[in-house]
């Protein structure tokens, strides 16, 4: 049995929490209602899955429950911005099942949503939307941190009885009625009350209202649409893949891909440095580390190796031996483990730590990184170089393998459609070049914190003129329906903005164009392209279709398309 990941150990997590919240559930609906376990939603068409469904007074509550683990710096985390926007998505799909039905009474829908650990480690404006949208907002946090209640209900919920849910709601029932003051027993009695406080203020109306009426008005013009629409070819075309074969294997036949692989490996020099490195197999990786290790002095202590190592010259070299000189510690010794967000010292992140500056933080960063090698037993230069060449190859592998396919800068469907459009004498631009302004979502003006711009978006002109705002992506096929939900929160709000208390479109005259690249011949479930069309986006898998599309509106261009 291989070792446990930390997404499987989250998933863990998560579904021994949802197991308690969903007991704390039961024990305040009680004889009086009913409650539903991950069950789906809708007779057919654009169903969702919730964590928790409950009944009582003849009103439905959809809820789903955050897991937040132990914070290490003070930023909050940004992974957690997908979730905020799938969550709601979730909730308007039973609102849009309604529409698809004609059924326009939602009074008897209610929505919650219940945090487990301190929600302040998400980005603020994830809570200030958490507020507006949700009808009860439940939040369980502990003095003290969060970690000592997971810890407990791992011991008490033990893999061994996850796959049976009612031996696991026994065993909560057990330690609600026990007597000892335990973290899960508290925390259980602090959901059932918010709960039944809530039940007692009359079921209160939804909150939903601005939201659901961005909903009617966009779906409305769209639904009567839906079944004309999907005649295109909607196959992968597998461009991401023919990337990475290129990007391993030096050549491609398709210069449309060569250019995308020299695209990426100018803006990531990590790629074509780790590449440089993992050839030759064990020889070519001892050469290598050699070349790391020239500059440093014999005798040198361990902390001047250290920041030798830490700023090369070469940018691919620093991103090497930062990976090198935070991950080797806990590869030799399980508890110096470490995950790259939680590097406790302040602006230090995951996304800055191989390759940010750090002036002012050197010494403290340098002192962090000594103390972990030297509890792994790593004291001297010459044990850090052969700790280097033992442990290191393996690491830089994987993050070559991870790098090659992850990250903001990795967008090969985007640089493949970019070059294919400018041949056809189109250009991709920015929103602020193209319009003059960033565009964002009617839901940054419901709260006065920027929750920011969607710089993902771009716009496509010819001759000058703007045809149409666009984003072309990769959905991978075990993510299609949660990337659905997330792209379509960026369309649906992007529509609107608030003026005066008033939803007012925005850039209606501009087709929000959605280019999918996935598996090659992979054809995603149609519903889930059905939800993404309603949100919005007009669809694409195929490179000619796209530019016979775009040059349709060229051609029927005759005034400035209005950008309000």
């Amino acid at each position: 049995m291989g070792p446990i990941t930390a997404r499987s150990t989250s998933n863990l997590r998560n579904e021994r929490v949802e197991r308690l919240v969903n007991f704390a559930l039961y024990i305040a609906v009680g004889a009086d209602g009913f409650i539903y376990r991950r069950k789906s939603v809708g007779p057919e068409g654009f169903e969702t899955e919730f964590d928790h469904i409950i009944k009582k007074a003849n009103i439905t509550l959809y809820g789903q429950t955050t897991c937040y683990k132990e914070r290490g710096t003070d930023g909050g985390e940004p992974n957690k911005t997908y979730e905020m926007r799938e969550t709601l998505m979730e909730y308007l799909l039973v609102f849009l099942q309604g529409l698809k039905e004609n059924h326009l009474d939602f009074n008897d829908i209610r929505f919650f949503h219940v945090v487990v650990g301190d929600p302040t480690y998400s980005y603020s404006y994830f809570n200030d939307l958490r507020k507006i949208f949700y009808d009860l907002n439940v939040v369980a946090n502990f003095e003290g941190g969060v970690q000592n209640f997971y810890d407990e209900l791992e011991v008490l919920l033990p893999d061994s009885v996850m796959s049976d849910e009612d031996a696991c709601y026994s065993i909560l029932d057990r330690s609600y009625h026990s007597a000892n003051p335990t973290l899960t027993k508290s925390a259980i009695v602090h959901i059932s009350q918010k709960f039944n406080q809530y039940f007692s203020e009359k079921l209160p109306q939804g909150k939903i209202g601005i939201f659901r009426e961005a909903l009617n008005i966009l779906a409305k013009s769209r639904l009567p649409e839906i079944a004309a629409h999907f005649y295109k070819n909607l196959a992968g075309a597998g461009i991401k893949e023919k990337y990475i074969r290129a990007a391993k294997d030096d050549a491609s036949e398709d210069k449309r891909i060569e250019y995308v692989v020299k695209k990426i490996f100018t803006l990531r020099p990590f790629l074509p440095e780790a590449k440089k490195a993992l050839r030759g197999g064990s020889t070519g990786w001892n050469n290598y580390v050699n070349t790391l290790f020239d500059h440093i002095p014999e005798n040198a202590d361990l902390s001047l190796a250290i920041e030798i190592l830490w700023n090369p010259k070469s940018p691919g070299e620093r991103e090497i031996s930062r990976r090198l000189l935070i991950k080797i510690p806990g590869i030799i010794s399980e508890s110096e483990i470490l995950y790259p967000q939680d590097i406790p010292i302040k602006g230090v992140t995951e996304h800055n730590l191989y390759g940010g500056d750090f002036d002012s933080k050197k010494i403290e960063i340098f002192q962090f990184i000594q103390k972990k090698f030297e509890r792994a037993g790593i004291v001297t230069s010459k044990q850090l170089k052969e700790s280097f060449v033992k442990f290191g190859r393996s690491p830089i592998k994987d993050g070559f393998e991870y790098d090659l396919q992850n990250g903001t800068v990795i967008r090969p469907t985007l640089y493949y459609l970019d070059y294919v459009l400018t041949q056809n004498g189109f250009t991709i631009l920015t929103s602020k070049q193209a319009l003059g302004t960033t565009i964002k979502g009617f839901h940054v003006d419901l709260f006065e914190i920027n929750a920011g711009s969607f710089n993902s978006i771009g716009v496509i002109q010819k001759s000058n003129k703007s045809l149409a705002l666009f984003k072309a992506k990769f959905f991978r096929p075990q993510e299609f329906d949660r990337r659905v939900k997330e792209e379509g929160f960026i369309s649906f709000t992007s529509y609107f903005r608030i003026k005066e208390g008033k939803l007012i479109l925005q850039f209606e005259t501009l087709p929000r164009i959605m280019f999918i690249d996935t598996v090659e011949g992979w054809k995603p479930d149609r519903i889930a392209l059905e939800q993404l069309y309603l949100m919005g986006w007009d669809i694409f898998f195929d490179i000619d279709e796209l530019i016979q599309y775009l040059e349709k509106i060229h051609n029927s261009f005759n005034k400035p398309m209005k950008t309000s």
